[in-house]
């Protein structure tokens, strides 16, 4: 039995890793369930990129 047909992933965190993570996963065929906050407001800082990620 091929593992996509059982195994269900679920990615905690939508910040860049997590993101990533969900991506590799749903590329391979897996089913994938994202799960965080979304992403606020406008914010230029670079560091702004981990506002999604779990706290």
């Amino acid at each position: 039995m091929d593992h996509r047909e059982t195994a269900r992933i679920l990615v905690a965190g939508s910040g860049p890793a997590g993101l990533i993570a969900a991506l590799g996963f749903a590329e391979a065929g897996f089913p994938v369930t994202l799960v965080g906050p979304e992403a606020g407001g406008p914010d230029g800082r670079t560091t702004a990129l981990m506002n999604p990620a779990l706290k």
